[in-house]
C-alpha cells in the first residue's frame, strides 16, 4: 500500500487500486498489505450502509466492502461483528455475501453462536440471510471446535421442524451439516429428504449424502439431476416460457 491513508477517501482509493476482491480465491494479507488498528475506523465507514452494498465480481469500486470486511476479520477486530451481522441480515443470492460473510464472522475470532442462531430461527428474514447465518455458525466451529455438537443439533433440529417449509433453507441446512461430518445427524437428513421439503439441488439425494459422510463409498444408483427442480423452486421462467421478439 503506498503510504498510510489519513481518511475514509484515501483508503478507498488504495482499495480500488487494489483491484477487485476474488470470489472463492485465497484473501491477501491485509496486515502485509499495510493496514493495520490505526484503519478500523476507515474500514469499518464501508460498511456502515449495509442497504447498497451489491459487491459485482470483477468490478474494483462495488468490491471496496469486502476488501473492507476481509481486513477488518483478519485483525480480528470485534467491533466488525455487529457490522458483518447487519450484513447478513440483508443477504440475498450475491455470491459475496453467501460465500464471503461466514468466514469472515469466522475469522472476528468473537463467540457468535447465539445471535447467528437466532437469526437462523429468525422467519421474518429471507431465505439467504438465515443460510448464511447457519453456514457462519459452521466456520465458526473451526475457530470454537467446542461448539460444534451444539451447532449440528442445533441446524438438525431446525432441519426437523415441521414449521420449516422452504426448500432451499432445507437444503442449505443440509449442507451445512455434511460440512461439519455429521454422521451422528444422518437420521434428520434422511427423515427431511424422505419428506419431500428438501431442495436436493443443493445437497444432492439420500445417496448423494451418504457418500459425502462417508457412509457409502460410491452411488448404487445413477446419479440425478435437480436443474427443474431449481427452477421451480426459485420461481425462475423456464426458457420455453421466455417472451420472444414482438411481431
Amino acid at each position: 500500500m503506498s503510504g498510510r491513508p489519513r481518511s475514509p477517501e484515501e483508503l478507498r482509493t488504495e482499495l480500488v487500486r487494489l483491484g477487485p476482491p476474488e470470489l472463492l480465491g485465497d484473501w491477501l494479507d491485509y496486515r502485509a498489505w499495510g493496514l493495520g488498528d490505526e484503519h478500523v475506523p476507515a474500514l469499518l465507514t464501508f460498511l456502515d450502509d449495509a442497504d447498497t452494498l451489491d459487491p459485482i465480481e470483477g468490478d474494483a469500486v462495488s468490491g471496496v466492502p469486502v476488501h473492507a470486511w476481509r481486513a477488518l476479520a483478519q485483525l480480528g477486530c470485534a467491533e466488525t461483528l455487529p457490522c458483518l451481522l447487519r450484513l447478513i441480515d440483508r443477504s440475498d443470492d450475491n455470491d459475496f455475501f453467501t460465500e464471503d460473510l461466514p468466514p469472515a464472522v469466522a475469522l472476528v475470532g468473537v463467540p457468535a453462536f447465539d445471535p447467528l442462531a437466532d437469526r437462523v430461527r429468525n422467519r421474518s428474514l429471507g431465505v439467504f440471510a438465515r443460510a448464511v447465518a447457519a453456514t457462519a455458525l459452521v466456520h465458526l466451529c473451526r475457530v470454537f471446535p467446542a461448539d460444534r455438537s451444539r451447532t449440528g443439533e442445533f441446524i438438525a433440529q431446525t432441519l426437523s421442524d415441521p414449521r420449516e417449509t422452504d426448500p432451499v433453507l432445507l437444503g442449505l441446512l443440509v449442507s451445512d451439516l455434511i460440512a461439519l461430518d455429521g454422521v451422528e445427524w444422518a437420521f434428520h437428513i434422511k427423515a427431511a429428504l424422505a419428506s419431500g421439503r428438501v431442495s436436493a439441488w443443493h445437497c444432492g439425494d439420500w445417496e448423494d449424502v451418504q457418500v459425502d459422510l462417508g457412509l457409502l463409498d460410491r452411488r448404487r444408483t445413477p446419479p440425478q439431476f435437480y436443474v427443474l427442480e431449481w427452477v421451480d423452486v426459485c420461481d425462475l421462467p423456464l426458457e420455453d416460457d421466455e417472451p420472444g421478439p414482438a411481431s
